[in-house]
């Protein structure tokens, strides 16, 4: 973040690495969230069904880059989950679906692999 902020940037955005069906249009959709919402973080989301729990993916987000001096701050006191953190600042967040998997999905052990295989498989 602050990187970014210093050479102009006012968002950034963050992705795992892990996650290769994260939805194409993620930052479109929480970008236009933030503006809707006037938002400092839009965190992405997944649910099966709409209607039901959503889970929450705070790794994909888009994140206004003032907030690196409070960030630095809580990361010296200790304060390790993004969640704990972000609930300090106005968040939202924008839910996605697939019927076949959660584009979230991210992998990370051979069973994983084995999972994301067969999905590409039914595809």
């Amino acid at each position: 973040m602050k990187w970014a902020g210093d050479i102009g940037y006012e968002k950034v955005i963050t992705v795992a690495v892990d996650t290769p069906l994260f939805p194409e249009n993620l930052l479109k959709e929480l970008y236009k969230k933030m503006e809707e919402s006037k938002s400092d973080i839009v965190f992405a989301a997944s649910s099966k069904d709409h209607k039901r729990r959503k889970d929450l993916h705070p790794v994909f987000g888009l994140w206004k880059t003032y907030l690196h001096n409070d960030l630095k701050k809580e990361l010296e006191r200790g304060v390790r989950k993004v969640t704990i953190w972000s609930e300090k600042h106005k968040t939202a967040n924008v839910c996605f679906t697939n019927k076949s998997i959660d584009p979230f999905f991210n992998i990370n052990t051979p069973d994983d692999i084995k999972l994301f295989k067969e999905y590409l498989i039914k595809k």
